[in-house]
């Protein structure tokens, strides 16, 4: 295959795909335990190792349960709690999504995003563009999170892809920048469009 040539496309979801904000975990949680939603950001947040290992393994409903009620003192049911963590996931954007049929017919498209297990459970069953995208890469199941050169080696080598024709779009520089450089073609996800323009400016016809 040809390194110059773009046979396969691949989407970070969060702010490219599906909104996400993550401020409305922590609303959450407040109602369900009457603390305020700013304290419960600062207790849960300090943790940084577990968010980062919840980034890159899997962790059961009841696990993540047992980490937010030990910090908060509380003793919330696990399904409440991940629906908490799921209200993170907001609307699809429509302008990304309205693309995929059309690109799909002219590469090979997937997702490739940091994530957790929460999360990606709930992609697959309450959001039908997963059924756009052929490869599914996420981080809880890969080991490794973005920037991490890893993760990107070991997506390159599942699509059977040298780096030049894979064609990344994420809304974070780090993300891009560390695609960059590996070799793959990657762009900032921005506004709508400028995701347009790239496409065309890479030989993608969009439609209408």
């Amino acid at each position: 295959m040809s390194s110059s040539r773009i046979t396969c496309i691949l989407f970070d979801l969060g702010n490219v795909v599906v909104s996400v904000d993550s401020s409305r975990i922590f609303a959450t949680l407040a109602d369900l335990c009457a603390h305020n939603p700013d304290d419960i950001q600062r207790t849960l947040l300090a943790d940084t190792e577990w968010w980062h290992h919840f980034s890159i393994r899997h962790f059961s409903h009841e696990a993540v349960a047992a980490w937010v009620n030990e910090r908060l003192m509380t003793e919330l049911p696990s399904i409440a709690i991940r629906d908490a963590f799921n209200a993170e996931l907001g609307p699809t954007i429509h302008t990304t999504c309205d693309l995929l049929p059309t690109l799909r017919q002219q590469a090979v498209i997937g997702c490739l995003s940091n994530t957790n297990s929460i999360h990606w459970e709930q992609l697959h069953q309450q959001y039908h563009f997963m059924d756009q995208f052929a490869h599914r890469f996420a981080s809880q199941e890969m080991g490794v999170a973005k920037p991490s050169a890893a993760i990107y080696q070991q997506a390159a080598r599942a699509l059977d892809r040298s780096p030049g024709e894979i064609l990344f779009f994420d809304d974070r520089a780090e993300n891009v920048a560390a695609a960059t450089a590996l070799g793959w073609q990657a762009h900032q996800y921005t506004t709508h469009e400028r995701l347009v323009t790239d496409l065309e400016d890479l030989g993608f016809v969009v439609g209408g």
